[in-house]
């Protein structure tokens, strides 16, 4: 979890001036777990266009632009990958459970105090 924390750090340090409601400089449970809900969902969202990205760049390559039909080839497999987001979003439906809520808010709090600290 330290690796993970400490590659999103930035990302983290943005979201948490957004979520610290009150400006005191910590989250209490409930601030840190609408922090790491709008981080989950940021991090899926660009996960859903990568992935989209990332197959319709693969399957294009592997076909030659000079064969017959080339574009409605190209076509059906835009409007494949187009779905990618949509197949994603239903194989992981909740950002945060409320295991992995627990575990880095754990993570996060570095006195015990039951909130995260910057």
């Amino acid at each position: 979890m330290k690796k993970a924390t400490d590659r999103y750090r930035g990302v983290l340090k943005k979201l948490w001036d957004i979520y610290d409601a009150d400006r005191n400089g910590e989250l209490d449970p409930e601030e840190s777990k609408k922090l790491m809900q709008g981080f989950f969902k940021v991090q899926m969202n660009n996960f859903k266009i990568h992935s989209r990205d990332q197959f319709l760049r693969a399957a294009t390559s592997v076909i030659p632009p000079e064969i017959p039909g080339y574009e409605q080839v190209v076509t059906k497999i835009t409007k494949h990958a187009d779905k990618i987001p949509e197949l994603l979003e239903k194989m992981f439906p909740e950002y945060v459970t409320e295991e992995s809520y627990v575990k880095v808010l754990k993570e996060l709090d570095e006195d015990g105090d039951g909130k995260a600290c910057t």
